[in-house]
């Protein structure tokens, strides 16, 4: 390794200072570091400051190694050129200080001239090669499972909560004891029925009853059918042709009512009433 030593001596006041300025290579690769030292001596009795330096261009970086004031009386810097040719080492002054401790003058190092050569000419094969792709990096902090972790859990409570509002079904149990005979409750139904009622609604619940009746009682789902498909299946009503035909002409007439707008009298409504209800006796 070749060193380089230039001394600048200064005399000031009888008292002799040097300030010593040295590179560890004048001659370094692209990118390679080269040790840049600066020491005074002859500063026993003075006051002294090594000024801050750093530079970071397209061309060098100069940044710092060792404090600002060392036991050797010494600073080192870092030397880091990005491009082939001569280059010479920045201006650098050593400020020494009065008792006061203000500047009192200027002590200047040397500029050391270093070259920074290619790598290409020692390679064996001077092509370029192939540039790589970007490496991926994972984060410190995984933020998308962290994102994805704090969704889940704001779902699983919201589904907590609104499973917790919901009504409940209340299933009541059935008093199998208990049976509601199917005239009784057709009876029972009938004399609940209201006038005050309009009178499409009035034939509505009306001829529910009686379908629903003739339902429990023969199981002929008879609440499904039209009154055309009831008149089409006579043979599975065990009734007398008079009491059919009476089924017959009152389910047209609700029909009426219901659909055709048909507006019977408040004492056709009461007779249509009773009527049913002697039917059901009979049946």
């Amino acid at each position: 390794m070749i060193y380089i030593l230039i001394i600048f001596q200064s005399i000031l006041f009888s008292k002799g200072l040097q300030v010593t300025s040295e590179l560890d290579t004048n001659n370094a690769y692209i990118g390679t570091p080269i040790k840049w030292s600066i020491k005074i001596k002859g500063s026993d009795s003075l006051n002294y400051r090594f000024p801050l330096l750093s530079i970071d261009n397209d061309s060098m970086k100069i940044k710092q190694l060792s404090s600002l004031k060392t036991p050797n009386n010494k600073i080192d810097f870092e030397i880091i050129s990005w491009d082939t040719g001569r280059f010479v080492t920045p201006s650098y002054s050593i400020e020494i200080l009065d008792e006061n401790g203000n500047i009192d003058f200027l002590m200047n190092s040397a500029q050391l001239e270093y070259s920074i050569l290619s790598i290409l000419p020692i390679l064996e094969n001077k092509n370029f090669r192939p540039l790589k792709g970007p490496v991926p990096v994972s984060g410190l902090w995984p933020i998308k499972k962290l994102i994805l972790f704090i969704l889940i859990l704001i779902t699983v409570y919201a589904i907590t909560v609104i499973w917790k509002k919901r009504d409940r079904r209340i299933h009541k149990k059935i008093d199998y004891n208990y049976f509601e005979n199917p005239k009784d409750r057709a009876l029972k139904r009938l004399e609940e029925l209201s006038f005050t009622q309009f009178t499409k609604d009035f034939y509505t619940e009306l001829s529910h009853i009686f379908r629903e009746y003739i339902e429990s009682k023969y199981y002929i789902r008879t609440l499904e059918m039209t009154t055309q498909e009831i008149k089409k299946s006579r043979s599975l009503f065990p009734m007398e042709d008079l009491q059919f035909k009476e089924l017959i002409t009152f389910l047209n007439l609700s029909d009426h009512v219901k659909y055709a707008l048909q507006m019977p009298t408040r004492s056709e409504m009461e007779l249509d009433k009773e009527k049913i209800k002697t039917f059901i006796h009979k049946l």
